[in-house]
C-alpha cells in the first residue's frame, strides 16, 4: 500500500536534489514533428513570447494570500484548478469556470490561441486589479526556479502523477492542441490541394523516448518532479500531493487542500467539492474541461507502454528516482 510521503519541515532535509544526466537518443522533438520553445533551458508550450515571459518570472507582483496550482503537465492540473474553485465558491460550480477563478499565469504573455483559452483573456492590469480581500489562484507548469515570485510569500499545491501515465498522457495532449504542431498545415511545395496532415509524434515509442530524454513540454519530469518534492520538504507553504492519493481518497485529498489555503474546510463544502470534482461531473457538466480531461486514474499505460520500452523506462525511472524516497503507484498494486 503506498505510505504517506516522508515529513521534513524545519529539520535537516530528508533529500537534497541534484538533477541526474538524462539519456539521449539520438533525435529530438523538432525531428519528430513536436514544436517546443525553450525558456531557461527547459522546453515550453510555443505560444510563450519569451521576452515578456521572463519579465513576467521577474517583476510579478505577488500578494501574501496568493496560491499557485503548479504541476507538470497531465498530472491533473485541471483538477486542482477544479477543486480549488470549488473551495471558493462552497463547493458549488456556479456560474463561472475554474479558468476564471484561477488563471494561467504564463499565458497572459502568450499567444492569443493559448491566451483565450487557458487566462479567459484576462490582462496583466486584469490581474493586479483583483480584490486584495481574497486570494489569487493561478495555474503555473513552472520549474521551482522559475515560478514566479514577486516579494510576497506565496502558498504553492504541487500535484504529481506516476510518469508512465503522464506520458502517455501527455503524448495525446500533444497531439491533439494544435500548437504544437511544427509542420502541420504546410504545403508540399509545388503540389495543389490541401497539404496532408502531419502527426505530432507517430511513433509512441519513440515519443517514450523524448519523455524520458526531457524533449517535451516542461522539459524532465524527473527534475520538474524531484526538485519540487525535495523543496516541499523543507517549506510548509509547498503542499506536495500525488494524484494516484486524491483518486483513492478525494475527501481527504481535498480537506488538505482546503486546510492548506484555509477555505472551504466545513464539510458540506468539502462533500460538494468531492461531487462536483468527480471524474464524470468535469465530462459532463457543460463540457467547458472536455478538452484538459482525459480518463483520469492509474495503469491505463499498459495499454501502450510495453516490452522494451517499458524495460527502458523502468530503468531510467529507477536510476533518477534512487535516494528520493518517492514513490508512485503505477496501479494495479505496483509501487515504485
Amino acid at each position: 500500500m503506498l505510505g504517506p510521503l516522508p515529513a521534513g519541515m524545519g529539520n535537516a532535509p530528508l533529500y537534497e536534489y541534484s538533477p541526474r544526466p538524462l539519456p539521449a537518443f539520438g533525435f529530438d522533438a523538432e525531428a519528430r514533428n513536436y514544436k517546443l520553445v525553450k525558456f531557461r533551458g527547459v522546453y515550453q508550450n510555443p505560444t510563450f513570447r519569451m521576452a515578456a515571459l521572463e519579465e513576467l518570472v521577474a517583476t510579478f507582483e505577488t500578494r501574501f494570500h496568493d496560491v499557485f496550482i503548479c504541476t507538470y503537465p497531465k498530472c491533473g492540473t485541471t483538477w486542482m484548478q477544479q477543486i480549488c474553485h470549488l473551495l471558493v465558491h462552497g463547493g458549488e460550480q456556479g456560474d463561472r469556470t475554474m479558468y476564471s477563478t484561477c488563471p494561467w499565469l504564463e499565458t497572459l504573455v502568450a499567444d492569443p490561441i493559448l491566451h483565450e483559452r487557458e487566462a479567459c483573456s484576462y490582462s496583466l492590469e486584469d490581474i493586479h486589479a483583483m480584490p486584495k480581500t481574497r486570494p489569487r489562484f493561478f495555474k503555473s507548469h513552472a520549474c521551482f526556479k522559475d515560478l514566479p515570485r514577486g516579494k510576497a510569500p506565496v502558498k504553492t499545491i504541487i500535484v504529481s502523477r506516476n510518469p508512465k501515465d503522464t506520458c502517455v498522457s501527455l503524448w495525446h495532449h500533444a497531439r491533439e492542441k494544435p500548437e504544437f504542431n511544427l509542420n502541420g498545415g504546410a504545403p508540399i511545395p509545388g503540389s495543389d490541394g490541401p497539404p496532408p496532415p502531419v502527426e505530432v509524434c507517430p511513433d509512441f515509442d519513440d515519443w517514450v523516448k523524448l519523455f524520458l530524454a526531457g524533449e517535451v513540454e516542461c522539459g524532465s519530469w524527473f527534475h520538474f518532479t524531484l526538485e519540487w518534492y525535495a523543496a516541499s520538504l523543507q517549506d510548509p507553504d509547498i503542499l506536495f500531493l500525488r494524484y494516484e492519493d486524491l483518486v483513492k481518497d478525494p475527501a481527504q485529498g481535498i480537506l488538505r487542500v482546503a486546510n492548506f489555503i484555509g477555505i472551504g474546510r466545513e464539510g458540506e463544502v468539502i462533500a460538494k467539492a468531492v461531487e462536483n470534482s468527480s471524474m464524470s461531473a468535469m465530462k459532463t457538466k457543460s463540457g467547458v474541461y472536455a478538452g484538459n480531461v482525459r480518463k483520469g486514474g492509474a495503469g491505463g499505460w499498459r495499454k501502450k507502454i510495453t516490452g522494451e520500452t517499458n524495460k527502458l523506462f523502468d530503468q531510467v525511472y529507477r536510476e533518477q528516482m534512487a535516494g528520493s524516497g518517492l514513490t508512485f503507484d503505477f496501479g494495479e498494486g505496483l509501487i515504485m
